[in-house]
């Protein structure tokens, strides 16, 4: 009799798809699969969609800069089907901005099935203006770690606040940010090893001619200025800030 209802209950197949430049989006989707059983993690700038068709649920975790979501995110939704249950799980350093408003409009566009977005506080990574202190990235960090355990059993219960998406006004293709990489560039410690290049998730820093150049898909992640000492914000270095938790390397 048990083997019967163990072949009647289907098997949910889920995966996460992430954006992250500080580490903070992959900490979170490794923190999931703590409390999740997740087949599979996605980096979505590399990600083939057709990875995704074998899974019944999707989880999309998204940091939030200058007040909305990445570029790369906004595009990723905007491919969706609605052959899976989404969802948003949005990170940031307290303000969402237009964020959750842009995901329901594109969720809207899409018709894919948005389950619910929530928010997750982490430590703030726009180094440029303001670096916490240790103390308080710890602390944001152990609070973050409750925040996902709640926010998993939701996922597990497979909550569904069904959200209102016909109300919504037209979609206008909103990216808002102020061309972070004009302000960027290399000083004479550079050895031009390119990792800047490859850690780059838009593609947006390159080596020409023997130099590195950035140029117009930067989204403002800070992954390049936060990583690498030789990289300058307006001439200078200040402090920078990057997720202490994970391994920058499986972060592809």
């Amino acid at each position: 009799a048990n083997t019967v209802l163990l072949k009647k209950k289907k098997m949910i197949k889920t995966a996460i798809c992430y954006f992250s430049g500080s580490g903070n989006s992959f900490d979170i989707s490794l923190e999931l699969c703590k409390h999740i059983d997740v087949e599979s993690i996605f980096y979505l700038p590399n990600l083939d969609k057709k990875k995704l068709e074998k899974y019944d649920e999707i989880i999309i975790v998204s940091p939030v800069y200058k007040f909305n979501i990445p570029k790369p995110v906004q595009d990723f939704i905007r491919g969706l089907t609605s052959e899976h249950k989404y969802y948003v799980l949005l990170n940031g350093g307290g303000i969402c901005g237009k964020s959750k408003s842009t995901v329901k409009k594109l969720f809207k566009e899409a018709k894919a099935n948005l389950a619910f977005i929530k928010f997750i506080i982490m430590p703030f990574s726009f180094a440029v203006t303001f670096v916490q202190p240790q103390k308080m990235i710890n602390n944001i960090l152990k609070q973050s770690q409750k925040r996902i355990s709640k926010i998993a059993k939701a996922i597990l219960k497979h909550e569904n606040k069904k959200i209102d998406l016909h109300r919504l006004g037209k979609m206008n293709r909103y990216i808002g940010y102020t061309t972070f990489s004009d302000y960027l560039s290399v000083d004479s410690s550079c050895t031009r090893c390119e990792q800047c290049v490859q850690m780059c998730p838009t593609g947006n820093i390159q080596l020409y001619q023997g130099n590195i150049e950035f140029r117009d898909k930067c989204v403002s992640c800070m992954g390049c200025y936060n990583r690498c000492e030789s990289i300058k914000y307006k001439g200078k270095k200040g402090k920078t800030y990057t997720n202490p938790n994970i391994d920058f390397r499986l972060m592809k």
